[in-house]
């Protein structure tokens, strides 16, 4: 395929997610009931999340209505909401599983009030939570577009990307950014992986689902920044290929991809859909980046604050 043909792909597939997303947030904001907002007060930059009561989430998502779905991930099934304040947000209903598991979520709340006061472009920001029994719920602010893993592995012509390699190259830069930050504030994410990347309407990467692993049966140095790099790494390697990683961690994408990358053979290790421009000295730097967050002991791997700085660079090329 020529890269008109893919661009006009692009494009148009593009086109048709915008519509769906456009149609879906029409249509909640039609159901719900906005609240005057008094003169002169302005919303603070930084706010705590909001505890709601169970029956203003039954509101939010119509009693957790099946069509509201808009997401289905490690930790719960997401829906799309309208507050009563008329915002759109994305309620995540923790599987009751995990709930039972952590018992009756002891510090769940100190927990989601805590990594609720991150802020930063490259996040998705938590807004508000709500527990009863048997129920723990965290409400984000709604991100449009979709999932870093939805464009990399849509269901449709296999021999068709909807990414090219900027696109790519910035949302990696914008991931990195985005996992730095939290880092720098003491948040390690612990489930890095591309349906925890979403994508907002300006095509900009947003780390979600950062601070929850105390709600997966995780080794506790699963949940270090160094954990965090690696898994990044991984992210890198996805992206790069366009083959799926396995579920936290990716070790068989990691043995497969390291020999190739130490053997400069990129022409075996980029996603066969696009075709591989002329110079390739960015792809190979962002090879050897990812080579260095899974190739190296947990004690050598690079911080996210120089994972971020190298992608910011390349980003800058593209």
């Amino acid at each position: 395929m020529t890269s008109d043909e893919e661009e006009v792909t692009y494009y148009v597939v593009m086109s048709l997610s915008a519509l769906t997303l456009i149609s879906l947030c029409v249509s909640l904001a039609i159901l719900c009931k906005k609240m005057p907002v008094e003169s002169g007060e302005s919303l603070p930059t930084k706010r705590l999340a909001r505890s709601y009561g169970l029956s203003e989430i039954d509101d939010a998502t119509d009693g957790f209505n099946p069509a509201r779905v808009v997401g289905r991930g490690g930790f719960g099934i997401v829906y799309a909401a309208v507050l009563e304040t008329g915002q759109l947000a994305a309620v995540k209903r923790i599987y009751p599983g995990l709930v039972l598991i952590n018992d009756v979520g002891f510090g769940f709340a100190a927990v989601i009030r805590s990594i609720s006061s991150a802020l930063h472009p490259n996040i998705v920001p938590v807004i508000g939570f709500s527990q009863a029994p048997g129920e723990r719920i965290i409400v984000n602010e709604f991100v449009g577009l979709g999932s870093l893993e939805f464009y990399l592995h849509h269901e449709g012509d296999e021999n068709v990307s909807l990414l090219d390699w900027s696109r790519r190259i910035r949302i990696a830069a914008g991931a990195a950014r985005g996992l730095e930050y939290l880092h720098s504030q003491n948040i390690r994410h612990g489930l890095v992986k591309a349906s925890n990347v979403l994508i907002d309407i300006n095509f900009t990467a947003r780390v979600s689902d950062y601070g929850l692993s105390f709600l997966a049966p995780l080794k506790e140095d699963d949940r270090s920044t160094e954990a965090d790099v690696y898994r990044f790494g991984v992210l890198l390697l996805e992206i790069l290929s366009g083959r799926r990683s396995e579920e936290c961690g990716g070790p068989a994408l990691a043995k497969w991809a390291v020999p190739l990358i130490k053997g400069s053979e990129f022409g075996e290790l980029l996603d066969r859909r696009l075709s591989i421009p002329k110079d390739t000295v960015i792809l190979q730097r962002l090879a050897r980046v990812a080579l260095a967050c899974v190739g190296n002991s947990r004690r050598n791997r690079p911080s996210m604050v120089e994972v971020a700085a190298i992608l910011g660079n390349l980003e800058s090329q593209v």
